[in-house]
């Protein structure tokens, strides 16, 4: 084995010189200007970078010699292996941060910075021998430094201890910042704002906690800590993700038909209604007033924020990307919560694949970008279902479990099938399947009910204030879509009429793949398609029946909202996939966990992989490859 580690560092070490020769000479393929030559043609600049990398050959062909033994180097130093690892880190951040800047040329090259000035092309043009070569070099020395580790029977865990992680994360992160933020000054059509925000609080984080595992000698205080930081570690990581997503499809600043935030300063006005809004789409005009008809709790949790920054000051992209974040972590600690609890069995690992699956490989990801009417209704209430839950599985007061209900049924009451889930999970705490201990389920049940009950008559009693109807929502007389104001019209909200097209773009709807060359060439459509297609790792879910409470509860409340929806009168209209599954995902993350097992299997991961990369297509093609 200590033979073939030997033969592949031999290997790497006389391709990369090789690689550096042929760099060398792409030096000269293209002509410095004639007024600035001085020697073989090249200018001042370009005989520097010619003499670096004549010197890094050098360097390579005398470590080739000394792994050879054909040089001898006599230092007491490379006896110590304390230094030799220091030594190691600091030559593999250093390629890292080579690769990292090789990498970040070429990125802004092929990106649309030329458009503006010729400094990325003109560098491109001279020095991309160069630049591959540096990219090259720093994967093939950095495998040769981690064969070394495991030849030396070294632990890379050990290499890679938490506080490096974090220093190869700050090499990682203020290299993409800088080149993020040159980017951003050339481009004209975009500016995202809180940049150092973004890059540098997760890092922030990350370095916190490092530090306080280092500090805190207690087990118990240390575990909690460690959770508390990679908790706002993971939502300050998810929110950034989702702003650079926002900034990649130019989605940045609050759209049309936001609505929320102005509903916001209605409401602390003593308002029910929008004064002039700049659309009207999906708004309902009753008694010449305009109305938001969907449930208010949107706007009742932004009230706070609007009389402190101003209406005009609140982004409802940046609401919507932390709202992402945050239903991440509640999603989160709902498996964590689970696992403990012996719901499910999976370990961290497995828990922290499906929270990314969550993020990223359902169309969640999406709505966190669009920071529209409808979408936000759906962050709000994934996040206060998933708190139900969260309230549920933790064993808090089933006032509180039904209260965080209530404020899910006051975004969108069609969630209520939830409840069989919560339901469920509180008879599965306090006896086994079959049987059930009468008193305390109708106790607790009583318990959870009357605040639900309360935000079920306040949302009927707002609807009476509005429209002086207690059961009109406002939806039958919206100004939106034509078809669909003519469904609901027709049919009514639910009906079976709606059955074969809801069951076909739920199920059976596969995007279409169009390699003409005149468009995009992944074409999902704007009316959705199947939820196996978004989120493959759904076909997952058949592993997870089990005779047991929770697992009822949580198979009911999802075949309860899926087949409600099934006589819907739309499939979602216009949108990514097919939202309306987000209204049963949280039982649906607790199954997939069933599933899952202790261990996330390589199928799982490339599932979830799958998933994430549909996902990032179709958001392409929302934003920009559908125009």
């Amino acid at each position: 084995m200590t033979l073939q580690k030997e033969s592949l560092s031999r290997w790497l070490l006389t391709v990369a010189v090789i690689e550096g020769i042929l760099a060398s000479f792409s030096l000269f393929l293209v002509p410095s200007e004639s007024k600035s030559r001085l020697l073989f043609g090249l200018s001042a600049s370009r005989l520097i970078v010619l003499a670096g990398c004549a010197a890094l050959i050098l360097v390579l062909v005398l470590i080739l010699l000394l792994r050879e033994g054909k040089l001898k180097l006599k230092a007491d130093f490379l006896e110590n292996k304390s230094i030799i690892l220091i030594v190691q880190r600091v030559i593999f951040a250093l390629l890292a941060a080579l690769f990292l800047i090789c990498a970040a040329v070429f990125i802004l090259y092929w990106v649309d910075t030329q458009n503006y000035e010729t400094l990325m092309d003109s560098l491109v043009a001279r020095y991309w021998g160069v630049l591959l070569w540096g990219m090259l070099l720093a994967i093939q020395l950095g495998l040769i430094i981690l064969s070394d580790l495991r030849n030396a029977d070294f632990l890379l865990k050990d290499f890679f201890s938490p506080l490096y992680c974090v220093f190869l994360l700050a090499v990682f992160t203020l290299i993409f910042y800088s080149a993020f933020d040159y980017y951003d000054r050339t481009d004209w059509d975009r500016n995202l704002q809180h940049t150092g925000v973004i890059f540098l609080l997760p890092l922030g984080f990350a370095l916190g906690g490092v530090i306080s595992s280092q500090i805190i000698r207690q087990p118990a205080l240390r575990e909690k800590s460690n959770a508390l930081w990679f908790s706002l570690l993971l939502v300050a990581s998810l929110f950034s993700f989702y702003r650079l997503c926002g900034y990649w499809v130019m989605r940045l600043n609050t759209p049309s038909k936001a609505y929320w935030h102005e509903l916001a300063e209605a409401f602390t006005q003593g308002r029910l209604y929008l004064i002039n809004p700049a659309t009207t789409h999906d708004l309902t005009q009753f008694n010449g007033h305009w109305y938001v008809p969907n449930p208010p709790l949107p706007a009742i949790l932004l009230m706070p924020f609007v009389s402190w920054l101003g209406v005009e000051n609140v982004n409802m992209t940046v609401v919507s990307a932390l709202l992402g974040a945050l239903n991440a972590l509640v999603i989160y600690w709902v498996l964590r919560k689970a696992s403990a609890a012996g719901m499910i069995s999976c370990n961290h690992r497995t828990v922290f694949w499906l929270t990314l699956l969550f993020a990223v490989g359902t169309n969640h990801g999406w709505l966190a970008l669009i920071g529209q009417m409808w979408f936000v209704s759906q962050l709000f209430t994934i996040l206060m279902t998933a708190l139900a839950v969260l309230s549920a599985i933790a064993g808090w007061s089933g006032w509180l479990t039904g209260a965080f209900f209530g404020l899910a049924l006051l975004a969108r009451p069609n969630v209520f099938p939830i409840a069989l889930l919560l339901l469920g999970i509180r008879l599965w705490q306090t006896a086994p399947f079959p049987k059930i201990i009468w008193r305390d389920a109708i106790s607790w049940s009583l318990k959870a009910a009357i605040p639900a009950c309360l935000a079920v008559f306040l949302l009927l009693y707002y609807n009476y204030v509005r429209f002086e109807d207690w059961f009109d929502f406002g939806y039958v007389t919206i100004h939106g879509a034509p078809w669909i104001l003519e469904a609901v019209q027709t049919y009514g909200m639910f009906h079976p009429h709606f059955f074969q097209t809801n069951l076909n773009v739920m199920l059976f709807k596969l995007p279409r793949l169009d390699f003409s060359g005149e468009r995009f060439f992944f074409q999902p459509g704007i009316s959705g398609f199947s939820i196996f297609a978004m989120t493959p790792p759904l076909i997952c879910l058949y592993r997870s029946f089990r005779r047991n409470w929770w697992g009822i509860g949580a198979w009911l409340s999802v075949l309860l909202t899926l087949l409600l929806l099934l006589f819907y009168h739309n499939t979602g209209a216009e949108q990514v996939g097919y939202r309306y599954l987000m209204d049963a995902i949280v039982p649906i993350m607790l199954l997939l966990g069933l599933a899952t097992g202790e261990k996330s299997s390589w199928m799982f991961k490339f599932l979830t992989v799958l998933g994430i990369l549909i996902n990032m297509l179709s958001i392409h093609w929302w934003f920009l490859g559908r125009v």
